[in-house]
């Protein structure tokens, strides 16, 4: 019953501060029908995709975040020591219910703001938007595993923990703001526009296999370079015991 009671209250939140967001964007439509080539449908579509992938992602993965922690108290240590893989344990050991309420709700404003949009995606749009949506996550969770490792290091890094939030909130507005240059910067150097706006492209236009393509190229790239950095930090981490 607290469990149904949390999750119904953490969704309510979820719909609460979604309709601040999008009262911010009908103020300001008021002033302009279009920004970039979006107008007020595409961007809910843009603010749920993005809302909705971000509490997936915290959802499952909301154990990283406490890695400086247990570095610090040395209960790094145990997880070691532990009979599973360390990183799956670091990562996914906890889930956040709390986050799933905000899931739901987005997945309920996603219809609601395509409609607005009128925007009609067919099925293979919708497959490249799972699919990028997953590239995103993996993505995030790479730039994050690489951030929360440096602990092993630094030990504190706070400062880098708001780097990650500032990223994904950059993530969120639409990259045909900036000048094409700007643009392939971030989508093919530092992928910030992997976030949400192209996702929400392959639902919005029209399905685009090369950017499909990029999504997938760097979800493998961040997985595996997170994974190479990670072993090397573990090679290097002294125990708290030692």
């Amino acid at each position: 019953m607290e469990f149904r009671a949390n999750f119904l209250a953490q969704g309510g939140m979820a719909l609460v501060w979604f309709g601040f967001f999008a009262l911010i964007i009908f103020v300001i439509f008021r002033s302009t029908s279009s920004l970039a080539g979006w107008n007020l449908g595409s961007v809910l579509v843009l603010s749920s995709v993005s809302y909705g992938v971000g509490a997936l992602y915290f959802s499952f993965c909301y154990s990283l975040l406490s890695l400086p922690n247990e570095v610090r108290l040395g209960s790094l240590d145990f997880i070691l020591l532990k009979p599973v893989d360390p990183q799956f344990w670091v990562s996914f050991r906890r889930v956040s219910f709390s986050q799933i309420g905000p899931v739901i709700a987005s997945a309920i404003l996603l219809p609601i703001a395509l409609h607005v949009s009128h925007a009609h995606p067919c099925l293979i749009q919708w497959m490249a938007f799972l699919v990028m949506c997953v590239c995103a996550i993996t993505i995030f969770y790479g730039f994050n595993l690489i951030l929360m490792t440096m602990s092993i290091w630094f030990v504190r890094v706070d400062n880098l923990s708001v780097l990650s939030d500032v990223s994904w909130q950059f993530g969120r507005n639409p990259i045909d703001i900036f000048s094409k240059p700007v643009q392939m910067f971030f989508i093919y150097l530092l992928p910030l526009a992997m976030f949400a706006t192209l996702p929400t492209k392959q639902l919005l236009f029209q399905f685009d296999p090369k950017l499909v393509v990029v999504g997938v190229v760097w979800a493998i790239a961040m997985a595996t370079i997170s994974r190479v950095f990670w072993l090397h930090a573990l090679r290097s981490y002294s125990s708290a015991s030692s």
